[in-house]
């Protein structure tokens, strides 16, 4: 979520949350929307759809992939479905249920597991769920004094890290040799420089080949550093423009990191990071955009392009609107 970006986005989501349990939605298999053109990369591109089309007031703010597969979860009952970005059908493979909301998603190549953050009713909750079948492998409560809203996270070889966006904090959840949750879950703080303005702070995050973490900020902007091992923090500098003044969810592929809404509503900010002397800065390579896109929350990198969830907050009639996924040229295209 983009404060930043988009001043209706905070506000919708915001009522929508205290809404989203309304009750479970009932979905069938989805077929693709008609591809658009894309002149500069038809022939690249020509078995790929440019919008699969999720289903009607499914609700997305979560997309991870692997391969051709893709993942979208549900702020509206919760479930979790998975599609196929070649034919661009879909399937729902765990039912969501009323009270449950389903934010940020990661696939964890190790173990198979689609990783969810979100909440069961009033408990924020992470699940670990099979990738191919949907059954839930593991249901971890977090409890949060103050109650908050787990959004994006990532899974490494020992831990999953979750953001709690309203109140800068970290949620900590240590793996075992299978990938599977074990001993206790850790609620840390965010510490300074990290910026405590706005209602939405911590939202997107990833890990970086030094063990540390990348951190956006939905609020203030910019991108931060979180070493796990001293609990500190610091701003990772980034020259170019345009400015990354906001942010929503992250990806990472080598070190070309994708934030999505990083400087405007309805687009995707590309930095290449680069590690000198201890150090991480980041360099802004361009920005992937579309007339296709509606608020994208999060976005996947896979197959050769750029794929984005619409999440549409602001929608006055959610329950019934109409939901996809747009797929974003690269810069090289």
């Amino acid at each position: 979520m983009n404060r930043s970006t988009m001043s209706r986005s905070t506000m919708s989501r915001a009522r929508f949350l205290a809404a989203a349990a309304a009750g479970a939605l009932a979905v069938a298999l989805v077929p693709a929307g008609p591809a658009q053109a894309a002149p500069a990369t038809a022939a690249r591109h020509a078995a790929l759809p440019d919008r699969i089309e999720l289903p009607v007031g499914w609700q997305p703010e979560g997309i991870t992939s692997a391969g051709s597969r893709f993942w979208s979860g549900s702020l509206a009952g919760g479930g979790l479905l998975a599609g196929d970005l070649r034919t661009g059908r879909t399937k729902v493979v765990l039912p969501g249920k009323p009270g449950l909301t389903i934010v940020g998603l990661y696939y964890a190549e190790r173990s198979g597991l689609v990783w969810a953050a979100g909440a069961d009713g009033a408990t924020s909750t992470v699940w670990a769920i099979d990738g191919r079948t949907g059954a839930v492998k593991a249901a971890v409560p977090v409890a949060l004094d103050p109650a908050g809203f787990l959004n994006d996270l990532v899974a490494t070889r020992t831990d999953v890290w979750v953001t709690e966006s309203f109140a800068n904090r970290l949620v900590r959840i240590p793996l075992n040799r299978h990938g599977l949750p074990k001993g206790k879950v850790s609620v840390l703080p965010i510490p300074a420089p990290f910026p405590t303005t706005g209602q939405f702070k911590a939202n997107g995050v990833r890990a970086l080949s030094d063990g540390s973490l990348v951190l956006n900020h939905s609020g203030a902007g910019g991108l931060w550093r979180y070493d796990p091992k001293r609990a500190k923090v610091t701003e990772i500098m980034v020259k170019g423009t345009p400015a990354t003044v906001s942010g929503d969810g992250l990806d990472l592929r080598g070190n070309t990191l994708y934030n999505v809404r990083g400087s405007g509503g309805q687009d995707v900010t590309v930095v290449e990071l680069a590690k000198k002397h201890g150090r991480w800065s980041g360099t802004v390579q361009g920005v992937l955009s579309s007339t296709d896109v509606d608020v994208p929350t999060t976005g996947t990198l896979a197959k050769g392009s750029f794929w984005v969830v619409n999440a549409r907050f602001g929608n006055p009639s959610p329950a019934t609107a109409s939901f996809w996924v747009t797929r974003l040229d690269l810069l090289d295209d």
